[in-house]
């Protein structure tokens, strides 16, 4: 998830308005892709 880390980061250094307008998405998006890696993770190890 580092990666997503660095990409959010990134868009905050840019700091546009469309980006505050996207940003509560985005974070959605990214809660989601959490919850999915840590399921498969459950699946593939158990």
């Amino acid at each position: 998830m580092d990666s997503i880390k660095a990409l959010f980061l990134a868009l905050v250094i840019l700091k546009n308005n469309r980006y505050y307008t996207i940003r509560k998405p985005l974070a959605c998006i990214c809660k989601n892709t959490d919850a999915l890696h840590y399921k498969l993770k459950e699946t593939l190890y158990s």
